[in-house]
């Protein structure tokens, strides 16, 4: 009886044992690794089991990505190293395909600062690397240090992106790839990280070796510090080519830095740098740009050949250009415009966006001094509701009940606040309010044309007349049918009044979206214009 037990005991160990083995070397993706069935790697263990398996990539090796992945769970692993990159070394190469097929893996963990090669990749040979996104990467390593890969040659990456942070203990650090050598890049990009090292340090790549090709790709908002030699906005050491990018992110380095590109032997065409937010008049490479030309299309179609604006590249409301075919999703609240008029005796506010992400609703603050702390928060009971994640225009209206003095000056505040808590309070404007017996000469008489145009769903209209009258403002549909009289009073002379039409018909019903046409009726004049309404 004892005997059967221990027996069953070591059989109990010995399964314990295998079943940890087996978990330490991941799960097995489905799939023969071939081109025609490749494998299909959809959780965090199929990656830990690539990882695993260096040994067995060779250029015939082909890997799809079939769902997102989260790897926040490898800031554990391997006594808190983190995962360990998918080719360690030049003597153990990942050669094959990855295509992650549009997919994400987020909060990918790497911390070994004594180690070389270090990346999701480390040491990248033959091959390609496609439509793949790192989100949130940690990632440290001593030498050839980047969130996609440490060390590329010879490989084809295209529609990649990665945001994080890479730090590199020694040097050839960047944000996409440590250190490129003969191998091309289009159409990728890094944003919204930082990158440190000693020497060579790029905001996308710390060195674009000899007959490496980096062509349409940016790096947006990536802050980089090398300690010693070689920080660029982009790239840190430049010996091949780059063509058609860009870089905005602030660089720190101690000799040899620049805008966008530090030093080097290669050349940049048709590149730019924003030196607003960089922090640097010069470059190596690029051409240096406030960032109000920077979000202004002109400034890349200008040069010859220009960037390619049909297939390639796109602007999305005030911002810098993205990528048609690798379009970066993160387009923030973008404010521009925003003023406040006095009307009938009430401030309205209008405001216009260009873009917004995850947008829930506005708060509005008003003040007498240039003080938010102090300002009060006039719609806490009311917030204007936000547009959530949109490309297009969106225009606002909101007319501030609270009582006013006269003769006096406020500020106005605008803050956004996304669906997970987060806000931005926008610069103030302020409004002057008059004596109300004090009589406003307007610039132009007649009927001016309504603001917003495009509207939804409300829209200001202002008129002025140069003698007394009374007057009548209609809505009419295109075919000339009356929609709704919004405004029918007595007018005096040099007052300009502004009436707002809120897209309702004379009954409170929502009318569709479409061209109406507005009239001004005097005692002895008419004036009609067009606006368009779009939902």
């Amino acid at each position: 009886m004892k005997k059967t037990n221990l027996i069953l005991g070591f059989m109990l160990i010995m399964l314990l044992a295998m079943s940890t083995s087996l978990m330490a070397d991941g799960t097995p993706p489905s799939g023969l690794g071939t081109e025609v069935s490749p494998y299909q790697v959809a959780t965090l263990d199929n990656l830990l089991w690539i990882s695993t398996n260096n040994s067995s990539w060779s250029a015939s090796s082909y890997i799809i990505q079939t769902a997102d992945i989260d790897a926040s769970a490898t800031s554990d692993w391997n006594g808190d190293a983190g995962f360990s990159p998918i080719g360690t070394s030049s003597s153990n190469i990942f050669r094959g395909h990855y295509n992650g097929q549009g997919n994400t893996i987020s909060g990918l963990t790497i911390d070994r600062g004594s180690t070389e090669y270090v990346g999701l990749f480390g040491y990248k040979y033959l091959g390609s690397i496609s439509n793949l996104h790192l989100r949130n990467v940690d990632i440290t390593g001593k030498k050839y240090v980047g969130g996609l890969a440490g060390f590329c040659n010879n490989t084809s990456i295209t529609a990649c992106s990665v945001t994080g942070s890479v730090t590199a203990t020694s040097q050839y650090a960047g944000l996409f790839v440590g250190f490129f050598d003969s191998s091309t890049i289009n159409q990728c990009y890094t944003r919204d990280g930082t990158v440190s090292s000693i020497d060579y340090v790029g905001g996308f790549c710390g060195q674009n070796d000899s007959s490496t090709d980096i062509v349409n790709c940016y790096a947006d908002n990536v802050s980089i510090t090398a300690s010693n030699n070689y920080g660029g906005g982009f790239v840190g050491y430049i010996e091949g080519t780059i063509t058609n990018c860009y870089s905005t992110g602030s660089v720190n380095s101690g000799s040899y830095n620049g805008g966008f590109v530090g030093r080097g032997n290669g050349t940049s065409t048709n590149c730019f740098w924003d030196t607003d937010t960089s922090g640097q008049a010069t470059s190596y490479g690029g051409t240096g740009k406030t960032t109000e030309e920077m979000k202004t299309q002109s400034t890349f179609t200008s040069t010859s050949p220009g960037w390619n604006f049909t297939t390639i590249w796109e602007m999305i409301g005030y911002n810098y250009p993205r990528l048609k075919v690798n379009p970066d999703q993160a387009l923030p609240v973008n404010l521009s415009s925003f003023y406040a008029l006095y009307i009938s005796g009430t401030p309205s506010l209008y405001w216009t966006t260009q873009t917004e992400e995850n947008n829930a609703y506005w708060n509005v603050y008003r003040g007498t001094n240039d003080n938010f702390e102090a300002a009060y928060h006039i719609n806490a009971n009311d917030p204007v509701p936000g547009n959530g994640s949109t490309n297009n225009a969106s225009d606002y209206i909101y007319i501030d009940t609270a009582p006013v003095v006269q003769n006096a000056t406020y500020l106005y505040w605008i803050e956004d606040v996304s669906t997970d808590g987060e806000s931005e309070v926008h610069e103030p404007i302020t409004l002057y309010v008059p004596f109300e017996d004090t009589p406003i000469i307007p610039a132009t008489y007649g009927l001016q044309q309504n603001y917003p145009n495009p509207f939804n769903p409300s829209t200001a209209i202002s008129f002025a007349l140069s003698e007394d009258s009374d007057v009548e403002v209609i809505i009419y549909n295109v075919k000339g049918g009356k929609i709704k009289s919004i405004f029918n009073d007595h007018v005096y002379a040099d007052q300009t009044r502004t009436v707002v039409w809120d897209g309702n018909d004379a009954n409170g019903k929502q009318v569709s979206s479409g061209v109406y046409f507005y009239k001004l009726i005097t005692d002895n004049k008419v004036y009609q214009k067009k606006m368009l309404l779009v939902k």
